[in-house]
């Protein structure tokens, strides 16, 4: 069947890298995935997540930095 992710709208490079990193996340857990999720949800919560920090570690790394304009 394969992987599958849903956006509403058009995702910027950093959160498909980000969702990308979930679907290997779920890869290597299988079934297990899913439990461990959220009940590391209700213990460390989103930010501290650990699944949440490799995904947004994973994103980071993959991204050149941004350049932004200088002002004067």
């Amino acid at each position: 069947m394969g992987d599958c992710v849903l956006w509403r709208l058009p995702p910027t490079p950093y959160l498909r890298l980000h969702e990308e990193r979930h679907v290997l996340q779920y890869h290597v857990l299988g079934p297990f995935f899913l439990p461990l999720y959220f009940a590391l949800l209700l213990t460390c919560g989103y930010w501290n997540h650990p699944f949440e920090k490799d995904a947004r570690r994973a994103s980071q790394c993959a991204l050149p930095p941004l350049d932004f304009p200088h002002q004067n």
